[in-house]
């Protein structure tokens, strides 16, 4: 992590630009990948896992010679890696199996402790792939312009204008000085080792007085809303934990859904 420079005294705008700042020089190494056939035999797989936070692309593989010929549950493959808290992470498949492609999206690369908070230390995240479908796409390009988070606990969105949260954990953090038109997706359903998002969770946070909405697609906000309005005052704050395809909204701060 890079030096965090503070003005005295500082406020909390202050910190949380510096703490931007200090990310941003920020990089890791590609994910550790492991994997290891159930079932041994002779067929070669290879695993490429591809670590994403706010636009950076780290993609880290592994190859075997001794999985099964068909994947089942009875003869399957178990990827693993080494996770920095705030990446997310997507898995393809692209030797081996009855088809090539993604076989796992967004998987989060946290987990949470029994009050709620990020895990602060790194951890191992497995999947099993007893012939999960690929959808035929292609591995992105290494690429770290973007910005990528190694000892912060949540990744930072910040959003500057109108546009779109593009994170499904972490924190979004609205700067616009005027309201800001936002758009939330709703998120996939299921659990993170079957590539859902159930149990990510958003904080989002203005730092300006203005009406911000962020809108998500019919009934997004707890099956019955869909706009969330933050109030021309500070703070604003609302949190959501992802559940199937929905966001459930938890602590608010000065902010009304409708």
């Amino acid at each position: 992590m890079a030096n965090v420079a503070l003005p005295n005294p500082a406020t909390s705008q202050d910190i949380l630009n510096a703490l931007v700042a200090a990310v941003q020089e920020t990089s890791i190494a590609p994910s550790v990948v492991t994997a290891t056939p159930l079932a041994p035999a002779s067929t070669t797989y290879t695993y490429v896992v591809v670590a994403k936070v706010n636009g950076d692309v780290i993609p880290g593989s592994v190859t075997i010679t001794t999985g099964a010929a068909t994947l089942s549950a009875a003869a399957s493959n178990s990827i693993n890696w080494n996770t920095i808290p705030g990446a997310v992470y997507d898995v393809y498949r692209t030797a081996g199996g009855s088809n090539q492609g993604k076989i796992a999206s967004n998987l989060p690369g946290v987990t949470y402790n029994a009050y709620g908070g990020v895990q602060t230390t790194l951890q191992s995240v497995t999947l099993v792939d007893n012939g999960l479908p690929g959808d035929a796409s292609t591995v992105p390009p290494f690429n770290t312009s973007g910005v990528l988070a190694s000892g912060l606990q949540d990744q930072v969105q910040i959003l500057s204008g109108d546009g779109a949260i593009t994170i499904s954990t972490g924190k979004v953090v609205i700067t616009k000085g005027s309201a800001a038109a936002i758009t939330l997706a709703l998120p996939v359903a299921g659990a993170a080792s079957a590539g859902g998002h159930d149990g990510s969770k958003l904080e989002i946070i203005s730092t300006t007085g203005y009406a911000h909405t962020v809108t998500t697609p019919s009934n997004g906000y707890n099956g019955a809303t869909h706009i969330a309005t933050f109030n021309a005052t500070l703070p604003s704050v609302i949190s959501a934990t992802a559940y199937n395809g929905k966001w459930y909204t938890g602590a608010n701060t000065s902010v009304v859904l409708s």
